[in-house]
């Protein structure tokens, strides 16, 4: 198996996950707690960790081959075949070597030494939720020689000699530090191990815990040796047949990230850290459905959408919802994006029975969509906060250009599956909403003649166009309701004065731009999103521009893959492209990249 090995460097982290809701945030290089009177080993965030879902249960742990602390200090390298991690330490002339191995589907992890010297192994639970009505207290319990963690999830940990020797650790985490972010954070680190394997079963019951205990202890090399077959059975279905080295390996950690960032085979969680272990966004899973229909995996698709397009999850006005738990509707687009990303995989796969299973959902949607929130030009009402440009400070009411161009696109998509007066319906409907459309369109005046060269970002309950040149006209061309010269001069300006890492949400030309990310304020006012390059890419390359479509939008993030969070792409960038907010695994921005890769290929 292929092995990726990098020297450990700050600021670069690896995430591992079980596939099932488990995810443990490893940075390539960890650091000391100066504040410490020990100077043990720490995380640079408290988002570094293994999380279960949305709670994070194991901080990490200090290890001391012979008398000697592994660190950074003696670290030599960090690597993975994406089967399990390896850190190389070392220690007094001689090479330690640590490796970190989490099954498929099972919540439990090993830590594995190999080295002559005795190893003695410290784990560290965390400790967020001590004060808090649902944690607490922590609590060990000696079971043989395991040892019983628990607090607000369990542990059971063992495989070798257990001395209690019970501490809270205080953490000083850098990275929060430098966010002005100092809340105390405390581990809880019960005991040592003398062992060179130790083996970790989690859950959210003791007795969970102690079989995925049992699980991992007695079947560690069979499940070691599933989890390098679906590696390897991974890496060939979905191998590139093209390009050079960079983009191939670029790829294939992009796909075994997105793949590996579910929660329970039904949706993707929307990425790491406080996303961890989260029931996704309905609009980030519409988006990011495009690379499960690129990458073949329709089963996969077929069950995300079969999981939110349900009769029961939807409100009496036809929405389905943005969020699952708790159900919330608060989104103007998200029903769009699942109903477009369900009338695709049809036309994908041919799988009309599914169809003929969720019309009601979809005949419902599109009764209170026309019936609740179209006005007299066919558009869809949004109200504030409703867009994905969701904060305080870009309320957006009216009617979005890209809330109607999904719309437009909708009606079309079901014209075609549906049957008699409803198809006739949705297909007059998505007409007039089309001619209406032309109200999005601004024009210049040259040589006597008017013609279109941008789309307008917004028009408002009083009829008024908002002129701002954000890339949500990128979503009108995705739809395919754009004539061909102004779907080119919009992509020309898109390059000129939205590209970057990803693609800014407000053109630097505008009052209201922000070139620094500093919260909210910039949230959607100059930011860069990775996610929306696809849809520039689709465009280029539909318009002949195969080469531009990489340099512009495709090497950018490829670079981002390897060079800084090994395998993820973030969130979203500063519009001066200087930092970046996590979650550093962004679910859509990985999807964004695989879709524009494949569309590179054909």
């Amino acid at each position: 198996m292929e092995v990726f090995e990098r020297e450990p460097e700050d600021g670069v982290d690896f995430l591992v996950s079980n596939g099932q809701g488990m995810f443990f945030l490893i940075p390539t290089k960890q650091c000391r707690n100066e504040r410490h009177r020990e100077k043990e080993v720490q995380n640079p965030s408290k988002w570094h960790g293994l999380f279960i879902r949305s709670k994070k249960l194991l901080e990490g742990w200090n290890t001391e081959v012979g008398s000697v602390q592994l660190s950074p200090k003696n670290q030599l390298s960090f690597e993975t075949d994406l089967t399990t991690v390896v850190r190389r330490f070392e220690v007094d002339g001689c090479e330690a070597v640590e490796e970190i191995f989490i099954p498929n589907d099972l919540f439990s992890m090993s830590l594995r030494y190999s080295t002559p010297k005795p190893v003695v192994i410290q784990p560290e639970f965390d400790m967020r939720f001590k004060y808090a009505d649902k944690g607490g207290p922590y609590e060990y319990q000696v079971l043989g020689e395991d040892l019983l963690v628990s607090g607000p999830l369990y542990a059971v940990v063992g495989g070798g000699h257990v001395e209690i020797d019970e501490q809270y650790r205080y953490k000083a985490y850098p990275d929060d530090w430098r966010r002005k972010d100092t809340h105390e954070r405390w581990a809880y680190a019960p005991a040592k191990f003398e062992t060179k394997q130790l083996f970790f079963g989690f859950g959210e019951s003791k007795e969970e815990a102690v079989s995925n205990f049992a699980r991992i202890k007695n079947y560690y090399l069979q499940l070691k040796l599933e989890k390098e077959s679906d590696e390897i059975s991974l890496s060939e279905r979905h191998k590139l047949e093209f390009g050079d080295r960079e983009i191939r390996t670029a790829f294939r950690l992009a796909v075994y990230n997105l793949i590996k960032i579910q929660y329970n085979s039904v949706l993707p969680a929307s990425g790491d850290r406080w996303f961890a272990g989260d029931e996704g966004w309905a609009r980030d899973t519409g988006v990011s459905l495009e690379a499960f229909f690129e990458l073949g995996l329709f089963d996969t698709a077929k069950k995300i959408l079969d999981y939110w397009i349900d009769k029961g999850k939807q409100r009496d006005d036809g929405k389905l919802p943005n969020k699952i738990q708790p159900l919330s509707y608060n989104s103007s687009d998200g029903t769009l994006w699942l109903l477009r990303r369900l009338a695709e995989y049809v036309e994908l796969t041919g799988d009309v029975n599914f169809f003929e299973m969720k019309k009601g959902v979809v005949k419902s949607a599109f009764e209170g969509l026309i019936g609740e929130y179209m006005n007299l030009d066919g558009f869809i009402r949004s109200n504030a906060f409703e867009s994905w440009m969701d904060t305080q400070f870009t309320p957006r009411e009216g009617f979005p250009v890209e809330v109607q161009a999904l719309f437009i696109k909708d009606c079309m998509l079901y014209s075609k599956l549906f049957r008699g007066d409803f198809s006739s319906k949705l297909a007059s409907i998505g007409g007039h909403a089309l001619k209406s459309f032309n109200k999005f369109k601004l024009r210049n005046n040259i040589a006597g003649i008017e013609k279109p060269f941008m789309l307008a970002d917004l028009i408002n309950f009083d009829g008024e166009r908002i002129d701002k040149f954000t890339p949500n006209q990128l979503i009108a061309v995705d739809c395919g309701i754009v004539e061909n010269e102004l779907e080119r001069s919009i992509l020309q300006l898109v390059k000129e004065k939205l590209a970057g890492i990803g693609i800014r949400s407000l053109s630097p030309d505008e009052l209201d731009y922000f070139d620094e990310f500093i919260g909210d304020q910039s949230y959607h006012r100059g930011a860069q999103w990775p996610w929306l390059n696809y849809l520039a890419v689709k465009a280029e390359i539909r318009n002949g521009n195969k080469e531009e479509a990489y340099n512009i939008y495709i090497e950018p993030l490829m670079k981002v893959i390897l060079d800084k969070n090994w395998g993820g792409i973030s969130e979203v960038y500063s519009g001066n492209s200087k930092t970046c907010l996590c979650p550093q695994y962004q679910t859509w921005s990985l999807a964004s990249f695989i879709i524009s890769v494949k569309q590179l290929g054909k």
